[in-house]
């Protein structure tokens, strides 16, 4: 897929997928490295921005097969807004609404792409993610905040309006290949049936230009290109894994990420409800 076909569906779809980032093998190397992370301390799912603590989830995000097709998207000049490692465990009834990323973001702008890396074989059986083609278009919709316990989302948010299910696409992926999507397109995923975690690790990439609009605080790091704005405080990669400074250094990031998450959610219209 040349970069000119990622620009064009991703414009006209609001997603594009399946993109070769990893060969099987090499994705099959990265999960042994995270559950061997894991067995010292503890899951990482949603771990906020691990590369803080990891240097080889740093060296994936600044990976050029993972960077290459986001540049095709929003240029040369990125900033690593936000990663997460998102897993299902088994048989467990995680599950994610139909919504829309924006939402919370607390962003000036759309100028942003999320990059979806599957390390494990997302398939429908075990929750793959569902986009609704050309949803993006139509901006940012209500949502209604549900709080359901069994959401992998914080505060179970989901579209208000009806979704034509029926016309979303699986995004089936092999340990290796990511999607891209739009801030604004719809999307969800099932709980996981299968007998194996899925596992994939999100990187959100923003354009320098933007802003923080929705608290007073935000960090980013560098890993494309040049920063001309300086609008998002620079972040520091660590030294050494897991480190007592990286630690450290993480939970303090992590806290005001939750503050802001707080404000944003405090500074919002009422775009978003609570039923």
């Amino acid at each position: 897929m040349t970069k000119s076909d990622i620009a064009a569906r991703y414009e006209r779809d609001g997603f594009v997928f399946p993109i070769d980032v990893l060969s099987e093998s090499e994705a099959a190397g990265i999960r042994k490295k995270l559950e061997g992370v894991e067995s010292q301390h503890g899951n990482m799912h949603y771990v906020v921005k691990p590369y803080l603590l990891l240097d080889w989830v740093h060296e994936l995000a600044t990976r050029k097969a993972l960077l290459d097709p986001v540049r095709a998207v929003l240029g040369e000049d990125l900033l690593l807004w936000d990663c997460e490692f998102i897993i299902k465990e088994p048989g467990a009834q995680r599950h994610v609404e139909w919504h829309q990323d924006l939402l919370y973001f607390g962003l000036s702008s759309d100028d942003l792409v999320t990059a979806w890396l599957a390390i494990s074989p997302v398939t429908k059986e075990n929750g793959c993610m569902q986009f609704l083609a050309g949803s993006h278009q139509g901006g940012v919709r209500q949502h209604v905040a549900t709080f359901n316990e069994n959401s992998i989302l914080a505060r179970g948010q989901q579209l208000v309006e009806d979704v034509p299910v029926d016309d979303a696409v699986d995004v089936a992926l092999r340990p290796g290949q990511m999607s891209l999507h739009h801030g604004a397109t719809f999307h969800a995923s099932g709980v996981n049936e299968s007998d194996d975690r899925r596992i994939a690790i999100c990187f959100v990439y923003i354009k320098p230009s933007m802003r923080q609009v929705g608290a007073k605080w935000d960090s980013a790091l560098l890993v494309s290109g040049t920063d001309r704005y300086g609008h998002f405080e620079s972040e520091v990669l660590p030294d050494q894994n897991f480190s007592s400074d990286a630690i450290a250094y993480q939970k303090a990031i992590d806290e005001r990420r939750k503050a802001l998450w707080r404000e944003v959610v405090t500074n919002m219209s009422d775009s978003a409800t609570t039923s």
